[in-house]
């Protein structure tokens, strides 16, 4: 509303600093909140309160496992800043409704560093961030709701090179399934692209779900073009020593943790330590690998089975053609992958 400046939720902080611990990140002693100038419907003021050289939190890392391998997939930084509205295009024959219901509340962005190369590993680090704001309460998770939702980026280049090519970002994926199909479609059409002399453009696309093709939204901007400058209604934050220990006093065992204590061979129950968690039962079984596929399990999964990816076999069959292999390296993505989710406030 006109004439009402912004304050920092103080319990959102707190929420930054528990994904901050469960990722091995690294708070930022101080912080710093930005302006980002930029135009879109969903944006009516003109500008989103961000965070840009001052991020809260940096240089983390989780593990995501395919195919019985572990993986360590790093990220770059985490970064709060208010939602912007939604553009809704399903429901408006020709047109966009723009729902603002939503402005303006507090989002946590996660950026990953560019060390996933297939859309199978981009499925299983979705689902493992996913789990871990769910289990430590930070978040829903609610996907078909936008509280959970990813943006790709993905670039393709010669075999050989180092250098990274031209990424294109995908905005606002909600499923997983639409993470693994705008991936394949985006990889697909960049090979095609570049086998045909031509030049992939650095934009932003959406995808389109009913017609399973990605489309172009905007060209991309830099850091120059959104003329980022310290916002100037919000004072600089700092993090003191005695806050972050009550906060890690405050956080459960990690799922990934808990799962891979000693334990004897076959049928194990153990507890969840924190039984306000939507998937929390008093007792969760955990069967061996030689019982049951990853990721499947005979009951509701519970979050401490969630870290498996479900099988994707027809997928990493579909997006490694032979002939493709010969000439061209899958990257995705080129500057990382942004998990973005609304925080409870």
């Amino acid at each position: 509303m006109p004439g009402v400046l912004p304050v920092l939720n103080r319990k959102v902080v707190d929420y930054t600093l528990k994904m901050a611990l469960a990722t091995g990140c690294a708070i930022a002693p101080v912080s710093r909140f930005a302006r980002k100038n930029y135009f879109y419907p969903d944006l009516p003021k003109g500008y989103q309160i961000s965070q840009y050289e001052l991020p809260m939190a940096e240089h983390g890392h989780i593990h995501i496992e395919i195919d019985g391998k572990k993986k360590r997939i790093g990220i770059t930084r985490a970064h709060l800043e208010e939602d912007a509205g939604k553009s809704l295009h399903e429901d408006f024959a020709g047109m966009t409704g723009v729902d603002l219901n939503r402005a303006g509340t507090p989002l946590l962005e996660i950026v990953s560093d560019p060390d996933m190369r297939s859309g199978a590993e981009a499925v299983a680090y979705m689902r493992k961030i996913h789990s871990i704001v769910t289990y430590i309460g930070i978040c829903d998770g609610n996907m078909s709701e936008g509280s959970f939702r990813c943006d790709v980026n993905i670039s393709m280049r010669p075999k050989g090179q180092e250098e990274f090519g031209t990424r294109a970002e995908i905005k606002n994926l909600n499923s997983f399934r639409a993470v693994r199909k705008a991936l394949a479609y985006e990889a697909d059409r960049q090979a095609r692209v570049l086998r045909d002399g031509g030049k992939v453009v650095h934009e932003t696309l959406l995808w389109d779900e009913s017609r399973e093709r990605a489309v172009p939204m905007r060209s991309k901007e830099g850091a120059s073009d959104y003329r980022y400058f310290p916002e100037p209604d919000l004072i600089d934050f700092d993090i003191d020593g005695r806050r972050l220990e009550r906060v890690r006093e405050s956080m459960p065992e990690l799922p990934g943790a808990a799962r891979h204590r000693d334990r004897p061979p076959g049928r194990t129950e153990i507890r969840v330590p924190d039984s306000r968690h939507p998937y929390a039962r008093e007792k969760v079984n955990l069967f061996p690998t030689n019982q049951t596929r990853p990721g499947r399990c005979h009951r509701p999964r519970p979050a401490l089975q969630c870290f498996a990816p479900n099988s994707d076999e027809a997928y990493q069959a579909d997006e490694d053609p032979e002939e493709m292999n010969k000439h061209w390296n899958r990257t995705y993505p080129f500057q990382g992958m942004g998990v973005c989710f609304r925080v409870f406030s």
